[in-house]
């Protein structure tokens, strides 16, 4: 693979070589390689098949998990999210012992416990960490998705995003079935406390849990900061500082 380091800079297909764009960079690579047909119909190529089915259907369960918590991309700067769950979801995918090579599912696999803690500590941001930009421990009732943190000092507990003096909280919680890759999302009450050193429980909770039965409860913690300006919040245009990660899969 190449860099395209000139004036001259294009994006798509000339003749048997191909730009494209990532990250800011033109690469460019030649055409060429095994026909898709080949690939598709050759013995040699059985490998291949198993790898590129069970990869097609990894990426849908990394899709499903984004779709069902697209709402905190909103207030979190996501940017490899994609690659940390896919490395998580190969994993569970392999935790799949009863299907052959090529029809391991992360639907089977994420029946065990030891499967489900493989997505706990997942972050979404990019830039920040859920566990680095709150230091104090928090606990979670697993039976009704409540969340408490308990006697926070904002002002010694949060590592701060500049210009904020607040910083909020709220949770998302959903049931995801892996099989037809379909979910259900309820979210929690919002709490919002100065940056101070007050002491303040922090409690999240749902009024029910998401709709249906089975599946996998995923639950979402998020932390943002805003700036309280005449007795209104404004959240931070920069939201580079505010985190949200995965805290229990059951």
């Amino acid at each position: 693979m190449a860099k395209l380091n000139s004036l001259f800079k294009f994006e798509g297909t000339l003749e048997d070589v191909t730009a494209y764009k990532r990250k800011g960079t033109i690469f460019l690579r030649k055409k060429g390689g095994v026909s898709k047909d080949r690939i598709m119909s050759d013995p040699k190529f059985a490998r291949v098949r198993e790898n590129n089915a069970e990869f097609g259907e990894t990426r849908k369960s990394v899709k499903v998990v984004r779709d069902a918590f697209s709402m905190v991309s909103k207030i979190v700067k996501v940017g490899e999210f994609s690659p940390k769950l896919m490395r998580s979801f190969t994993q569970i995918k392999n935790m799949d012992t009863t299907s052959v090579r090529g029809e391991r599912k992360v639907a089977i696999g994420i029946a065990t416990a030891e499967a489900k803690r493989k997505l706990i500590g997942v972050e979404f941001g990019e830039s920040s960490s859920l566990f680095s930009t709150l230091s104090k421990q928090l606990s979670v009732d697993p039976n009704n998705g409540s969340i408490t943190i308990t006697d926070l000092i904002p002002k010694d507990e949060v590592n701060a995003a500049a210009g904020s003096n607040k910083v909020g909280f709220q949770a998302v919680w959903a049931r995801i079935h892996f099989d037809d890759k379909t979910y259900n999302t309820v979210m929690s009450n919002e709490v919002r406390v100065s940056l101070d050193p007050t002491p303040t429980t922090v409690t999240l909770t749902f009024a029910a849990p998401p709709a249906g039965t089975g599946g996998a409860l995923i639950l979402v913690l998020s932390i943002y900061f805003l700036q309280m300006i005449n007795g209104q919040d404004y959240l931070l245009q920069n939201n580079t500082f505010n985190a949200a990660a995965i805290i229990q899969v059951v």
